[in-house]
């Protein structure tokens, strides 16, 4: 067969190889891409492990919530069509855009006109050549420029016609606007050797859940703060979990404020302060149309800010 096929895809000047993404790192927020990838690392990761998944199952290992459905020696990819990716309020109460669907087809014939099986997709075996076919599921409209011919290799990142998962979260996020993180000291001017310093953050910290959707595949992300971690020019590593956005009121009295989150400061600073770095940290958690009950973590997502603190001394006067 490799011998056939190899002579068929050079009368036919086929040079492109596509293979299936197995990358979890490729991001992309703009929706007008032809060639979106497909993210699919559970194919990749799940090659080997037909025999151990029941006919017709929708699994998902490391994809989210792109559908990846097995049964009978086939294999199916469902997602989103380009152009369709967008931010909802209810995900998963409808299909947004048009779904697609890809499957892998035996090929054969001789001469130079290729014959496939249009009826049943294949699980492809690696490094084995094959007819790609995305169309839509709706219709059987196959998708400009396929079926085409490919070549499958499990674990190598390649442009697909489809939105996959990782678009999707990504999409969410990155319609939330994290503002960069605004220091609130108190004293709110010079800091004083010996006297706690209190640490707090005035930028806005609480963000609402964000969707994004595509065909079926759908997401929504819910960022929660994590941390705020400063780094001051003295040398010390102040890690704040709680009492982030607490700050010192002069109105309220002294004895009933305090801070989980302050420094003390033991040298006096240079005239020009010491500089400091500010990090805010969110962890995003989110849900899928794979596992739309239970919420997981996607990530991280931090911005920062720098600052230059003055540190004196209380000046005693006699008289």
């Amino acid at each position: 067969m490799s011998h056939r096929v190899s002579s068929l895809l050079s009368a036919l000047a086929l040079a492109v190889v596509l293979t299936l993404v197995a990358s979890g790192c490729s991001r992309s927020s703009s929706a007008a891409d032809n060639t979106r990838p497909i993210s699919l690392r559970s194919v990749a990761a799940s090659s080997d492990a037909t025999p151990m998944v029941a006919a017709g199952r929708i699994i998902d290992l490391a994809a989210g919530g792109t559908g990846i459905s097995y049964g009978d020696g086939t294999l199916l990819v469902e997602a989103g069509e380009p152009g369709s990716l967008r931010l909802v309020d209810q995900p998963g109460s409808t299909t947004v855009g048009r779904r697609v669907r890809c499957g892998w087809h035996a090929i054969g014939g001789t001469g130079f006109y290729p014959t496939w099986d249009s009826t049943e997709p294949v699980f492809p075996e690696p490094d084995e050549v094959y007819m790609l076919r995305c169309f839509h599921p709706d219709d059987e409209s196959n998708l400009t420029g396929y079926p085409r011919i490919v070549r499958y290799v499990p674990g190598a990142p390649v442009d697909g016609p489809a939105v996959g998962i990782v678009e999707v979260e990504q999409h969410a996020i990155d319609s939330i606007v994290f503002e960069t993180p605004l220091p609130a000291l108190s004293p709110p001017e010079s800091q004083i050797v010996g006297v706690d310093t209190w640490l707090g953050v005035a930028s806005r910290l609480s963000y609402p859940d964000a969707s994004a959707q595509a065909g079926d595949t759908w997401a929504t992300v819910h960022p929660a703060v994590r941390s705020a971690v400063w780094t001051l020019g003295d040398g010390s590593v102040v890690t704040c979990s709680s009492d982030i956005d607490k700050v010192w009121d002069p109105m309220l009295d002294p004895s009933s404020q305090s801070t989980s989150c302050s420094h003390n400061f033991e040298l006096v600073s240079e005239p020009s302060g010491y500089a400091t770095d500010l990090t805010v940290s969110w962890t995003i958690y989110e849900r899928t149309n794979s596992h739309p009950d239970d919420w997981t973590i996607w990530g991280v997502v931090s911005r920062s800010a720098s600052v230059s603190i003055v540190v004196g001394e209380l000046q005693s006067v006699i008289s």
